[in-house]
């Protein structure tokens, strides 16, 4: 009987030890890493605002920042520019040269710019047509791009390539520094200040610490950085640049990462200028400190990610009313041209043409065209945080939308990543007309998209993040 006894015990404790040992077989760890390079052009490089101009300097730098997540079998790298978007081919460009570099693949990469519109052009639609108005040469700096390349692709290799053991928090904080800019009036929206109309109040954050202290913090805000806009002509990173100075003036070992949010009917002051941009900037840098201070962390855990392609209807256009909407536009611009257009009349005549020859384009060639391509991706960390990510300007309603009904804890939801193509109104709102149903799509390039639009984006998104959910669900 002492003899079963002993041998029951022996077996217990075997046990016991076998699923301790499992249990630290499982336990889960989160790595990351953050890295920064400047990328401002040089003085005399083109610049977004005010539309024509040449920089004449260098207000505060602009950045690319790379923050590399992982758990230890899985990396994530999300990456920050201070720059207006990208076009398709550019972002094409920057994921062939961080693969080369660092072996991360698109999926696992995250380029989202902080839409400021005092950086150099980096998107076709806001380059002229050179045999239309005479202009012979691009406005884009081509060579400086490929250094920005090169830049971008050395900064991630440098985060990916020192990844740590660090912890993970997440928080938010009240603060409104934007205003809803479209005013519906009898005819049309307008772009005026309304107090009334949808606006993200607050601020996403998510601080990352080593053994010593906060190494990066990432926070997120939608409004359109144009503060400073045509009130100068040198490089600037708008109120984020001001955001990121002041949270580093807090946490001086860390790299502050600021993610543009779905600001496509949100501005900042409005050409406030560098005072308007500062005020925006530290208000906006207190409600984030406030977050990191009272953020909750994280339990490590395996990191999903994953994406869905699709795409978003264009409004339909036979060939025969595409031809004539290029009659009649080559009709009016015979007419500007005898009346002596200004600046801006030669500008936005050059981006009706632009737009109404790729309109006959798409028109002739449907079956290649099904749409505007979008790409919806997402990144979770548990079922406590996810971050998904658009292309484009879409309008915050999506993302108040999403934070609404999204599984997780705590969902941040961003704009103008991986590619800036068109403006993504909501469904009412191509209704009720304005610049972003209109003239802003012209300006891109890009046929009409239609009301369906909204309930696409949305299902669409639901199901991806339904689907990392159900990932931690099954485990």
């Amino acid at each position: 009987m002492i003899m079963i006894k002993l041998l029951y015990s022996f077996l217990l404790f075997i046990l016991l030890v076998s699923c301790s040992s499992k249990e630290n077989d499982t336990k889960h760890h989160f790595y990351a890493n953050v890295a920064q390079s400047v990328i401002t052009p040089s003085a005399g490089t083109y610049i977004v605002e005010p539309r024509g101009n040449l920089s004449t300097g260098i207000h505060d730098d602009l950045f690319v920042k790379a923050v590399a997540l992982g758990d230890g079998k899985k990396i994530f790298v999300i990456v920050s520019f201070d720059l207006i978007g990208f076009d398709d081919s550019l972002v094409n460009s920057l994921r062939k040269a961080v693969l080369d570099s660092s072996g991360i693949k698109a999926e696992q990469l995250m380029l989202s710019c902080t839409h400021t519109h005092n950086s150099p052009i980096t998107l076709n639609a806001m380059d002229p047509l050179p045999e239309k108005m005479g202009e012979g040469k691009s406005k884009r700096d081509l060579r400086w791009e490929k250094q920005m390349i090169a830049i971008t692709a050395g900064t991630v290799k440098s985060a990916v390539n020192n990844l740590k053991e660090a912890s993970v928090s997440k928080g938010k904080a009240p603060v409104q520094i934007g205003f809803n800019r479209r005013l519906n009036q009898s005819t049309s929206a307008t772009m005026i200040p309304n107090p009334n109309g949808p606006v993200l109040k607050e601020t996403d954050v998510v601080t990352i610490k080593d053994d010593e202290s906060e190494i990066a913090v990432l926070f997120s805000y939608a409004a359109h950085p144009v503060s400073v806009h045509s009130t100068s002509t040198e490089f600037s990173a708008d109120f984020p640049g001001y955001a990121v100075r002041y949270i580093q003036s807090k946490y001086p070992r860390s790299i502050p990462v600021f993610l543009q949010g779905c600001a496509g009917n949100i501005n900042s002051t409005l050409r406030g200028g560098y005072e308007g941009a500062e005020l925006d900037g530290k208000k906006l840098g207190d409600a984030v400190l406030k977050s990191a201070e009272n953020s909750k962390k994280i339990d490590p855990t395996p990191i999903f990610y994953a994406q869905r392609n699709f795409y978003l209807p264009f409004r339909d256009i036979d060939v025969e009313t595409a031809g004539l909407i290029i009659k009649r536009i080559d009709e009016s611009f015979k007419t500007l041209k005898e009346n002596n257009p200004d600046f801006k009349q030669s500008m936005s005549q050059m981006d009706i043409v632009k737009w109404a020859q790729r309109l006959k384009f798409i028109a002739e060639n449907k079956a290649s065209h099904p749409g505007l391509p979008f790409q919806a991706q997402a990144l979770a960390l548990g079922k406590s945080l996810a971050i998904i990510a658009f292309p484009d300007e879409v309008f915050v309603d999506y993302a108040l939308y999403i934070k609404e009904h999204s599984p997780f804890e705590q969902t941040i939801v961003l704009g103008y990543t991986n590619g800036s193509e068109s403006y993504i109104p909501s469904a009412e709102a191509f209704y009720l007309g304005g610049y972003e149903t209109g003239y802003a799509q012209q300006a891109y390039g890009q046929p009409f998209l239609t009301p369906a639009c909204d309930k696409i984006i949305k299902t669409e998104s639901m199901k991806l993040l339904n689907e990392l959910w159900e990932k931690y669900s099954e485990k």
